[in-house]
């Protein structure tokens, strides 16, 4: 007879998961002010459980708020434990919320802690056909593994048998209890015995086996370790008592009261929306009566099949003041993707009409694609009509592939909810639940049953109309709200209105341009980077003494910190680390680490760079055309992807030969044209610093005459190094670069670093000013705003973790500098962009990397160009320095001058 697999069962160390969540993920507000990050951590954290264990029993385990049997036989035990953060004790409400409303037995018992609770069902169970899993880092409850018993770490991804046990203390788990007693736990202030740790503790373990043994055995041992193991003998076993789990905890509950059952949707959604977890809604696929009832949103939408209401259609939108958008493609690639359909939503009456227009359905009745694009062409051009959209430079590209250029983006959804809530999510699902309470149709939903290789263009015309119809009717519904919302920010609206929404369009024309890059010069590259890395690989070996997978952090620490006998310099999550820094530090011990390090830079530049730009370049055009992302960087700063040209290292050997990839096409030059120092000149704006201003006014070099201060020479003494060090402070400071950060970027002490600090702001006393008041103003109103008035939410200033909260006052300061820049070279390329086309010029702006511009521009046009792009960007905003742009021209990136 075959014997059952044995069933799962599943116990949560609820305490230990909600806590380690509050300090791993970053705050986490509602609307409302609700602190709500430990909920989500422990919310994620379930249902990653539930969804890769599948368990057929589980159990939320919980400690007591009442005194355990452990205070009552130590009063120091966990006396350590500091007092727990407001901003946790407001979520410990929801934690039992959240456990009911996923139908999950809880277990809780005055007098005794979780893991208690948790040995109680391991050993009542024991012998029952069951696979117990652990959901806990806790190292006490490692003592319960056993051949049917595992412990899980999730946040470590880590899970504890018998082996990693013994590979963790050097003995057993029966023993665990042992090694706690004699090294103590500093977290649980178990106090163990003075001048033993785990290294000592596992030597004797092994050696006599229990603690009691040991102490029988004192006098085989020698000097200070005998002498304390007798001292505090009685230490010890009280250790060994405080941290032995307790397994009878008198409880009445039965097996079949921890079955798996299915979640309360209704409660689940209910909770979810008043903690604003939007997203975990539609992870988990839920759907509510409440919220339906709650939506206004019916999905009565129309579909055009024939010509008569085809020109109905054509006549409503000639007519209207403003429409929706939308199109439904095969690839999100706007250069690859075709048309499969329209949609529009228009107003009509009190409200407004959605229609779906099918072209490109593989089956169904509808209009012939190319008449409906000739036909829909001069409306969509008329600059007249605004056009509204969710993600409108998706659709302004796939349109112009087709040879329409959609004329006055006016409103789009997506960047109205950036513009408010830059932390948050802005596609349209999210957006939709949060604001207007309906639960959409998801793309995987309605292509769920095509087969591979196929996409849009296979779903059917009734679903896509539905589907279609509704990402129309929500982004109409959106941008009135959003709308209503930017009126009660005046800045805001402003912002949006003159310098995010014209900036669409330009970004799309900079996209559909894209930029030439020589592909044989490329493949070249490739072959030759692809030769030094086998060299490098070569030297790695013979270094390493054998060989091992270069890529793979775990078997590089093998060699580095077993075989080689490296010292350890920082340990992660899931071992010891092998990063940049930590290698740099290795390779003054040893030649391997730098050889490591020179690998991942080639191996970097080949895959992400060189390789990357010939799988995205077009091979007829030999253009690159990279996506400028607008709602992402919370500074309010652009980003590229697809291929990101804006990571490609300035100063590197490589960096710069990647940058000769770049040409420019035939009877043209590249102009490049960058920001000199643009946030220094703002720190000095901002802070009306005397000493800053003076030097910008005066187009002295700043670098130099901080050196000069902080180093205390003459400025004809300044060497190079010094005012690269200098450089470093003026920028650091910027970026809240602490003593410790400088020091360690200088390669001088900390108390040096301190100095060179206190000379800065003695020189520089309204920079100081500036970043104290700064700070101070984040903190009472929560937030930072540029120049123009773009504000960015900084939660973490009220963060109980020190490391948080220290970040939040780094970013208080660097945002509205960073921020105003972005700003700036934004209206520079409304601007510049207005000039090119009022003028009717032949150059076009390719890209913007941060503090720079990229030109292609003709020859003939040159000098009229330099002059242009120099006034636009350099009087972009007002300010009480001047503005310095440099320009360079050149054949290619990498070779301007």
């Amino acid at each position: 007879m075959t014997s059952q697999p044995p069933l799962k069962l599943c116990l949560i160390d609820g305490s230990s998961s909600f806590y380690r969540a509050f300090f791993a993920i970053r705050p986490l507000t509602t609307s409302k002010g609700l602190h709500v990050n430990a909920i989500y951590g422990f919310t994620t954290m379930l249902m990653k459980v539930l969804r890769d264990i599948k368990p057929d029993y589980v159990a939320m385990v919980f400690d007591s708020d009442k005194e355990t049997f452990r205070s009552e036989i130590y009063k120091e035990y966990k006396a350590n434990r500091e007092e727990m953060p407001s901003d946790l004790v407001e979520q410990l409400p929801y934690i039992q919320n959240v456990t009911r409303a996923f139908e999950i037995t809880a277990l809780q018992k005055p007098g005794f802690e979780a893991d208690d609770i948790i040995g109680t069902v391991c050993h009542r169970f024991k012998d029952e056909n069951l696979k117990i899993e652990i959901i806990s880092a806790d190292k006490d409850l490692m003592q319960l593994v056993s051949d049917n018993v595992t412990m899980i770490d999730t946040m470590r991804d880590r899970t504890f048998g018998k082996k990693e046990v013994k590979d963790k203390f050097g003995v057993g788990p029966e023993h665990v209890v042992d090694i706690l007693g004699l090294a103590g736990d500093s977290s649980d202030n178990v106090p163990g015995v003075p001048g033993i740790g785990f290294k000592t503790a596992a030597t004797l373990v092994q050696k006599f086996g229990t603690i009691e043994n040991i102490l029988k055995n004192t006098e085989q041992l020698k000097g200070k370790q005998k002498e304390n193991l007798e001292k505090f003998e009685a230490q010890a076993l009280l250790s060994k008592k405080l941290v032995t789990l307790e397994l009878n905890v008198p409880m009445t509950f039965h097996l079949s009261d921890l079955k798996h059952k299915p979640w309360n949707e209704e409660a689940l959604v209910d909770l979810f929306s008043e903690l604003e977890f939007k997203k975990l809604i539609q992870d988990l696929g839920l759907k509510s009566k409440k919220l339906e009832e709650k939506s206004e949103i019916q999905r009565n939408y129309t579909c055009i099949q024939d010509e008569a209401s085809f020109e109905g259609l054509l006549k409503d939108l000639k007519s209207a003041s403003h429409f929706v958008i939308d199109l439904e493609t095969t690839s999100l690639d706007t250069r690859q993707a075709k048309i499969v359909g329209f949609s529009f939503a228009y107003a009509e009456g009190k409200s407004h009409k959605t229609v779906y227009v099918p072209i490109g359905h593989i089956q169904g009745v509808q209009l012939n694609a190319k008449d409906v694009l000739k036909k829909i062409k001069p409306i969509l051009e008329d600059p007249k009509i605004q056009k509204w959209g969710q993600n409108i430079k998706y659709d302004m590209l796939v349109l112009a592939s087709n040879g329409i250029w959609l004329q006055n983006s006016a409103q789009d959804s997506m960047i109205s909810s950036y513009l408010l809530n830059p932390a948050e999510p802005h596609n349209l699902d999210h957006l939709s639940l949060k604001y207007m309470h309906h639960p959409m149709i998801s793309y995987k939903e309605v292509t769920k049953n095509l087969e591979k290789g196929q996409n849009f263009a296979d779903v059917s015309i009734e679903k896509a109309t539905e589907y279609a119809g509704e990402d129309a009717d929500v982004t109409y519904r959106l941008v009135q709200y959003f709308q209503k919302e930017l009126e009660k920010e005046k800045k805001l609206l402003k912002l949006y209105q003159d310098i995010e929404m014209p900036l669409v369009s330009v970004l799309a024309k900079m996209e559909f341009e894209g930029i030439q890059v020589n592909r044989s010069y490329l493949e070249i590259l490739s072959k030759e980077l692809d030769q030094k890395l086998k060299t490098i690989q070569k030297e790695i070996y013979e270094s390493a003494g054998g060989e091992f997978n270069i890529q793979s952090p775990k078997q590089l620490s093998e060699i580095l910190f077993g075989k080689l006998g490296l010292p350890i310099f920082k340990k992660t999550k899931t071992g010891r680390s092998t990063n940049e820094a930590v290698l740099k530090k290795l390779a003054e011990r040893h030649p391997l680490p730098d050889l490591i390090l020179t690998y991942r830079e080639m191996a970097k530049m080949k895959s992400t760079y060189v390789d990357s730009l010939l799988e995205l370049s077009d091979p007829k055009t030999q253009r690159v055309h990279t996506s400028f992302n607008q709602t992402i960087a919370e500074t309010g700063r652009l980003s590229s992807s697809d291929p990101n040209l804006q990571n490609i290292p300035i100063r590197s050997e490589w960096g710069a030969k990647i940058r000769e990839a770049f040409v420019a096409r035939k009877g043209t030059v590249l102009l490049a044209a960058d920001y000199s120092q643009v946030e220094l000149r703002l720190l000095a704006h901002m802070s009306q610093d005397a000493a800053l201003q003076e030097a910008f006014q005066k187009n002295l070099d700043i670098h130099t005459q901080t050196a000069s201060e902080v180093f205390g020479v003459f400025e004809k003494m300044v060497s190079p190094e010094m005012r690269r060090q200098a450089k470093a402070i003026n920028f650091g400071l910027i970026y809240g670069l602490s003593a410790f950060g400088l020091a360690r970027q200088l390669g001088i002490s900390v108390d040096t670093a301190k100095e060179y600090i206190e000379r800065y702001f003695k020189r520089y006393q309204g920079v100081q000013k500036f970043i104290e008041e700064t700070i101070q103003k984040a903190h009472a109103q929560g937030y930072v705003e540029t120049l123009l008035g773009r504000k960015r939410a900084l939660p973490e200033l009220h963060s109980a973790n020190p490391h948080l909260k220290s970040f939040g006052e780094r970013m208080a300061v660097n945002t509205p500098l960073q921020g105003t820049a972005a700003d700036m070279i934004k209206i520079a390329m409304i601007q510049i962009q207005n000039e090119i086309e009022k003028k009717k010029l032949h150059s076009c702006m390719l890209l913007q990397v941060h503090d720079e511009l990229v030109f292609e521009v003709e020859k003939s046009e040159l000098e009229e160009m330099k002059a242009l792009v120099k006034e636009k960007m350099e009087q972009a905003l007002k300010l009480s320095v001047p503005i310095t742009v440099e320009i360079k021209v050149g054949k290619t990136w990498g070779n301007l001058k």
